[in-house]
């Protein structure tokens, strides 16, 4: 299990049209690990019999419950800086299975009251380990703290757009949020939806 604030997913090698680094890039890519021996070699007998393709073995391990355990977990560490807790990953991977849509899970993550009470980027909210050695630090780069639109708002910049917010646009959606002109759960919307 990769600890929090760790990359989810790991990097594929160069390709060099070979079943066996096609399969290591699934594991590693997918499933954030490399290849255990035995599965390794179930899909590489399977791809050499013609009894799969290649789109047959990336849609089994996109439908496997480990590919959406592993998800749901990065989902937790990306946007609340944790693990998800059994019952949570449960209960999205349930969610998955019955149709839900990633983006559905990713704006619940986002609307939910813990994301909320995050300090804005460079906050005292969510702690991430930025240099992999197993202390966690404070997320992102900027002031506004936990429980506020104002932090809301920034932390959808840096989680969503990678960059923080530019004080006009910052100051609307803030706006839009205080007045009730809009819910956090469409600005979330909205942010999930940029073209940007």
């Amino acid at each position: 299990v990769t600890p929090p604030g760790q990359f989810c997913y790991l990097n594929g090698q160069p390709g060099d049209n070979s079943n066996q680094t096609f399969l290591t890039n699934l594991y590693r890519e997918l499933f954030g690990r490399d290849p255990d021996s035995a599965g390794f070699q179930f899909w590489l007998n399977a791809l050499q019999n013609n009894n799969v393709s290649r789109t047959d073995v990336v849609n089994a391990f996109l439908h496997s419950q480990e590919y959406e355990s592993h998800w749901v977990d990065c989902l937790f560490d990306e946007f609340l800086g944790r693990h998800a807790d059994e019952g949570a990953e449960n209960f999205f991977v349930k969610a998955l299975n019955n149709g839900a849509t990633e983006q559905s899970l990713i704006l619940a993550i986002l609307t939910s009251p813990e994301y909320f009470g995050h300090a804005g980027p460079g906050g005292q909210g969510r702690q991430e380990d930025d240099d992999n050695q197993g202390d966690r630090e404070p997320h992102g780069h900027g002031p506004a703290s936990g429980n506020t639109n104002e932090a809301f708002v920034d932390n959808l910049y840096s989680d969503l757009l990678g960059r923080a917010a530019d004080p006009t646009s910052e100051q609307a959606w803030v706006n839009a949020l205080n007045s009730g002109q809009m819910t956090r759960t469409q600005v979330a919307q909205a942010f999930l939806n940029s073209s940007e």
